[in-house]
C-alpha cells in the first residue's frame, strides 16, 4: 500500500508543466542558434566556392591571352598583324564587353602534329582568335538551359598559318613574288571567310569556315565568362618633341577606366576612347579605322585585359532564366542584378613593347 511519503517522492520526481515549456524554449533556441551557425558557415563556404570558381575560370583566360600576346608579333610593314572588333551586342552581354581578339603569336600549345604523320609540323607563328559566344558548348546545343558566356581560343596550326593566313595579310603567296594588294580590313576578313588546309577535329586537313570554326566545341576554352574589357596604353609623340603617355578604351567604360586612373595614377594620362575597333602596325594604332588620324605617332606598350566571371551561383541562375526567355537574353536590370551580385573581375597588365 503506497503511503503519503512514496506518493510525495515521486511526485518531486516528476518535471512539472512550466519546466516542460522552459526546457522546450531552451531547446528551441539552441537549435535555432545551430541552424544560423550552419546557414552562416554553409554560406562562407559557398562563397569561398565561388570565388574560387572565379578566380580559377579568370585564371585559365588570363594566363592564356597574356602568354600568347607577350609573344605576338607586330612585323615592322605597312600590314595590320593585330586587330580588335566589337561587332556587337551578344545575349545581355554589350559590344563593348565582347571583342573578337584577332593576332599572330608564336603559340607553345600549338597542334605539332597532323593525323597519321611523324614529321612536327614546322614553324611556331600561328593565327590566334578569340571571342565570346553565347551558346552550349557541346556539339548538339540544345535549349537556352544549356546556353553559357563562354570564351572561345581558336589556334590555326603554323602550316596552315604560313600557306594561308599570312598570306591573306601580306598578299604574297608560295611560290611568289608578287605583292597583292591588301586592306586594313584583311585579318579580321580571314576570320569570317572559308580557308583550305585547317586542321579539323581529328587534326586532318579540310576546307573550314573559321567563322563558325571559331567558336566550334573543340576551341573552347572557359564558360560562364561576362565580358572582357580591352584598355591600350601608347605613347604619343608631341610636337615639342616629348612622349605622353595615352590610354584608350571602348567608349562605353571611358568613365570607369578615368576614375581607376585618377585613384592609380599620381600624373596625367590621356583617356582616348574607340567604339568599333582598334588596329595594331608598326608603331600605328589604328583607332576606328581612321589609318590617318592626326598623324601622330602611337606606339603600343601595354594592354590591361580585364575579364568579368560569373559565380556558380549567378550561372545557374542565368540559365533558369535564360530557359523560360523566348530567346537568350533576359530582362537587362535582372541581368545587371546578378552580375552585381555574382561577378567578379580580374585583370592583368601584358607588355607588348618589343
Amino acid at each position: 500500500m503506497k503511503t503519503l511519503s512514496t506518493i510525495r517522492a515521486r511526485a518531486a520526481r516528476a518535471f512539472t508543466l512550466l519546466e516542460l515549456l522552459v526546457a522546450t524554449a531552451i531547446m528551441a533556441l539552441i537549435i535555432a542558434l545551430l541552424i544560423q551557425v550552419a546557414d552562416g558557415t554553409f554560406r562562407s563556404y559557398n562563397a569561398a566556392t565561388s570565388t574560387l570558381r572565379t578566380l580559377a575560370t579568370a585564371r585559365v583566360v588570363l594566363t592564356n591571352l597574356q602568354q600568347d600576346l607577350q609573344t605576338a608579333i607586330i612585323p615592322n610593314d605597312r600590314h595590320v598583324w593585330f586587330h580588335v572588333e566589337h561587332t556587337g551586342d551578344i545575349g545581355n552581354l554589350s559590344a563593348a564587353s565582347t571583342p573578337q581578339i584577332m593576332f599572330f603569336s608564336a603559340v607553345p600549345d600549338r597542334i605539332k602534329r597532323e593525323n597519321g604523320q611523324t614529321a612536327r609540323i614546322p614553324g611556331d607563328i600561328c593565327a590566334v582568335n578569340y571571342q565570346i559566344a553565347q551558346r552550349s558548348p557541346f556539339i548538339n546545343p540544345g535549349e537556352f538551359s544549356q546556353q553559357t558566356y563562354s570564351l572561345y581560343r581558336a589556334v590555326i596550326d603554323a602550316k596552315a598559318t604560313f600557306a594561308q593566313a599570312i598570306p591573306a595579310i601580306t598578299g604574297y603567296r608560295q611560290n611568289s613574288t608578287t605583292e597583292a594588294t591588301t586592306k586594313d580590313d584583311a585579318l579580321y576578313d580571314l576570320w569570317r571567310t572559308a580557308v583550305d588546309g585547317i586542321l579539323d577535329i581529328n587534326n586532318n586537313r579540310a576546307k573550314t569556315d573559321l567563322k563558325s570554326w571559331g567558336i566550334a566545341p573543340q576551341n573552347y576554352l572557359v564558360g560562364d565568362i561576362a565580358g572582357i574589357n580591352l584598355v591600350f596604353y601608347y605613347y604619343v609623340a608631341q610636337t615639342d618633341g616629348t612622349k605622353k603617355l595615352t590610354a584608350l578604351a571602348h567608349a562605353d567604360i571611358r568613365e570607369d577606366v578615368s576614375n581607376a586612373l585618377r585613384e592609380t595614377n599620381p600624373s596625367e594620362i590621356t583617356v582616348e576612347t574607340y567604339t568599333k575597333n582598334v588596329k595594331i602596325r608598326a608603331g600605328q594604332v589604328i583607332i576606328d579605322d581612321n589609318a590617318s588620324d592626326d598623324g601622330k605617332t602611337r606606339t603600343l606598350q601595354s594592354i590591361d585585359v580585364s575579364v568579368i566571371c560569373l559565380g556558380p551561383d549567378g550561372a545557374l541562375r542565368l540559365r533558369n532564366l535564360q530557359q523560360t526567355a523566348s530567346s537568350g537574353r533576359i530582362d537587362p536590370d535582372t541581368f545587371n542584378s546578378i552580375l552585381r551580385e555574382h561577378g567578379d573581375t580580374h585583370t592583368v597588365k601584358v607588355n607588348m613593347a618589343k
